[in-house]
């Protein structure tokens, strides 16, 4: 009973099946040195997880103390004594569905990287609670910053028996003389430990491809691809290949007898499905090509004060009608599209006759953003490799290793909102003339604290809290319960928000209490370089423009998202603006 549990939530994810030790974990060897597994738990989790003891038991029968683990679980989710493991655990937590502070890629990369570089009989074992997003997210950073593209398992000890009996025999029945086949082709050793690399497996559209501005000087295509190598030179990884590598070895197969049809092609099941977190490596493989925007991560960076700053003047929101949605959806949302709020904010009105919309900005604590900063600069190589440390750390007191041990940043909240904007404009326009197909779209411009204030009191009137955020996706932030008061003492701008150009964002939308979906973004990696050193220079604004498949869970009203567009200008550096 508990193998079926674990089986049901494990999902489409690979299991790993150990004969000799009659366990069966959530596990699987992305490379011979690389090892995803979900969370080892305990008690009564651990009927439907990993148990903690069959995990030990794992590693230390096949690796005995070559093995490192990285845990991405903040203390608030899940906690365990490191001890365990023999003390051979590094934490770099951040919250679930999130994409990580960019500046724990290279951190976290460059110790996987220190540690397996020193003995191929080395792994490296990475978890977060259910082994697929953060975890897949900080493997392919660090299989991003190789200098040559990994390779598949090619060691019997990656696979179980029976998978490594099908591939043996696989290559046999490859390796039979064909017509096709020059007369001398060569029939491999059946003793080797080694498998040629599996066919490339095409992984679609990505929604990370879309995420650089059109005038930004490197687009996305020059990030994941490069030119032909010649035969005798190893290519570097691409961040397809890598997401490909990772989806074919931690997501089961699709099999033709699953698919509706099997004339039809089967697409294959990716592991790092979350926009956010792709749209992130995505920026990391930008700096791992040195293709950043020139004022991102200086080694010398600017005073805070200083630092290149962008104005988010708005957010378009784009929504689709409900047209054949089942009826008691439609009932639902209507009752929410038809409230009402007649607070006056200016010279215009918000919320006449088409709901609460409203978006919530927030980000991680600045404090813990510097300090991972500080360390990304004092351990980057010499030679400017973002995926190396360097060889010689100066001792000042302070250990790398320490910043989680205290659980000072990830006790309590690691996201903290301090922003709000609402809808003060909408338009209705008909796309498809055919289906008569409406288009709601909802013009987003920043609250200050007084009609925040309104606004908050009007969404916990008119709809009931039955609507809230799903348990799924509900994280340590409450926003509709944040006041400015509970953030920051602010005074938005009325043509604007501040931001520090070079910061995560998560932008969180809501139809009154009910949950749309979140995005994170960095607005650097958006905008036109350099920033403008004069006002006078100021440009123009950009639009950064999302689809609905770049949203994270857009779920229930969030399948009716069309798209969303994101207004945004530079601040001339020159300028005495300070960050909100």
């Amino acid at each position: 009973m508990t193998n079926y549990l674990r089986k049901l939530v494990s999902g489409n994810k690979a299991r790993f099946k150990d004969d000799e030790l009659d366990l069966e974990l959530d596990l699987v060897y992305v490379t011979d040195q690389v090892i995803i597994m979900g969370f080892p738990a305990e008690g009564l989790e651990s009927l439907y997880r990993n148990r903690r003891e069959d995990a030990k038991k794992f590693l230390e029968h096949r690796h005995k103390d070559n093995y490192w683990i990285f845990n991405f679980c903040p203390l608030s989710e899940n906690l365990y004594d490191g001890a365990t493991f023999n003390g051979r655990i590094s934490r770099y937590p951040f919250p679930d569905h999130h994409a990580p502070p960019l500046s724990m890629l290279p951190l976290a990369a460059r110790e996987m990287r220190l540690w397996l570089e020193d003995s191929a009989d080395r792994v490296a074992v990475l978890h977060c609670k259910a082994g697929k997003g953060r975890s897949g997210t900080l493997a392919c950073a660090y299989l991003l910053s190789l200098d040559i593209s990994p390779q598949p398992p090619r060691l019997q000890r990656s696979y179980s028996t029976k998978q490594w009996t099908k591939l043996r025999a696989e290559k046999w029945m490859n390796a039979v003389e064909t017509d096709d086949m020059p007369v001398d082709h060569t029939i491999p050793d059946p003793e080797a430990n080694e498998l040629s690399e599996p066919a490339d497996v095409p992984i679609g559209s990505d929604p990370a491809s879309r995420v650089v501005a059109p005038d930004h000087p490197q687009s996305a295509d020059a990030s994941t691809s490069s030119t032909p190598a010649s035969p005798d030179r190893p290519t570097k990884p691409t961040l397809d290949k890598i997401l490909e590598l990772h989806s074919s070895r931690r997501m089961k197969q699709r099999s033709h007898s699953s698919s509706k049809s099997s004339q039809s092609p089967l697409k294959p099941r990716q592991g790092v499905t979350i926009p956010s977190q792709r749209r992130f490596l995505l920026y990391w493989s930008l700096i791992l090509s040195h293709a950043q925007p020139p004022h991102f991560w200086l080694l010398n960076p600017p005073a805070p004060h200083s630092r290149p700053k962008i104005k988010l003047l708005q957010i378009t929101v784009r929504l689709r009608d409900a047209g054949g949605a089942k009826m008691t959806i439609i009932k639902a949302v209507n009752s929410i599209l038809g409230k009402t709020v007649s607070t006056k904010r200016s010279s215009h009105t918000y919320g006449q006759g088409t709901g609460d919309l409203w978006v919530s900005l927030a980000r991680y604590d600045d404090s813990l953003v510097d300090e991972l900063e500080s360390w990304e600069r004092r351990t980057r190589s010499d030679a400017g490799h973002f995926g190396k440390r360097k060889q010689d750390i100066a001792p000042d007191g302070q250990n790398l290793a320490d910043i989680f041990t205290d659980g000072k940043w990830d006790k309590g909240k690691m996201v903290k909102g301090f922003a709000k904007l609402g809808r003060v404009e909408k338009k209705v326009e008909v796309q498809d003339g055919a289906e008569k197909s409406r288009i709601y779209t909802h013009v987003l411009t920043p609250f200050d604290r007084s009609t925040w204030n309104l606004v908050q009191k009007s969404i916990k009137s008119n709809h009931p809290t039955s609507t809230e955020v799903p348990s799924l996706m509900k994280d340590e932030n409450d926003d509709i319960d944040i006041s400015f008061d509970d953030t920051t003492e602010i005074t938005l701008p009325e043509d604007g928000i501040i931001l520090d150009a070079g910061r995560e964002v998560r932008a969180k939308l809501y139809f009154g209490q009910v949950f749309m979906g979140w995005f994170w973004f960095i607005p650097m990696f958006h905008m036109p370089q350099p920033p403008p050193s004069r006002t006078e220079n100021a440009g123009a604004s950009v639009h950064w423009r999302l689809g609905r498949r770049d949203v994270d869970f857009p779920l229930g009203i969030g399948t009716w998202i069309v798209d969303i567009d994101v207004e945004m200008a530079w601040v001339p550096l020159d300028s005495d603006a300070t960050v909100e």
